[in-house]
């Protein structure tokens, strides 16, 4: 019960730390249409990079720069208008960390730390949601305390797949920027998101 408080907490402050400007729209990942099922990311065409980490206030990461913006999603149904199509299982599709900035790291959204080095691994494992989602997961993004506003830090991934049903992807970069005092806007903004995404697919 005490760890089920501690994780609704920790997810609240990470909310209320995120800004309003947050991108709200989640990562599609799927495979490439292709006979060998290459895993493919879909990046939000209506939002840019650099992605806001702003001031964590209270809670064990006080003082952090942090937010669990961008969410995962694991497509579970072809879109071939989309260019997407369903990931082969709901298990194995996995983020692998090729290269961060100094300063930058990750954890879960419970904040357990991952990826803490090069070439670590990462398996989506996010409860299914249905609506055509084999899953769908937020991870913590973090900039150090005392990182200088505007600073952006920048991080190397590669999709893989630990149990060999898809070829890796090409590697990606996402960046970050350090931004002042936080909004609270994204609490409100993260209780519709789920509305809108079950919104989404069921017009798709």
């Amino acid at each position: 019960m005490k760890k089920t408080f501690f994780a609704l907490s920790m997810c609240a402050v990470l909310m209320c730390a995120a800004s309003a400007r947050a991108t709200l729209i989640d990562f599609n990942i799927h495979h490439d249409g292709s006979a060998q099922q290459v895993l493919d990311i879909q990046y939000p065409s209506q939002v840019f990079q650099p992605y806001e980490l702003p001031l964590i206030e209270t809670g064990p990461l006080a003082g952090f720069y942090g937010s669990i913006e961008p969410g995962w999603d694991g497509e579970g149904t072809d879109r071939p208008g989309d260019g997407a199509y369903a990931l082969e299982s709901i298990s194995g599709v996995s983020l692998r960390r090729e290269s961060f900035d100094a300063g930058f790291s990750m954890y879960t959204q419970g904040l357990s730390p991952i990826l803490e080095v090069d070439g670590a691994l990462h398996e989506f494992v996010g409860a299914p949601e249905g609506s055509g989602l084999l899953w769908h997961q937020h991870l913590t993004f973090v900039a150090d305390p005392g990182t200088p506003i505007g600073t952006i830090l920048s991080a190397e991934f590669t999709l893989t797949d630990q149990d060999g049903l898809h070829a890796d992807s090409a590697p990606f970069t996402l960046s970050f920027v350090v931004t002042p005092e936080p909004t609270t806007g994204l609490m409100v903004m993260m209780l519709s998101v789920g509305v809108l995404r079950r919104t989404r697919r069921r017009a798709s």
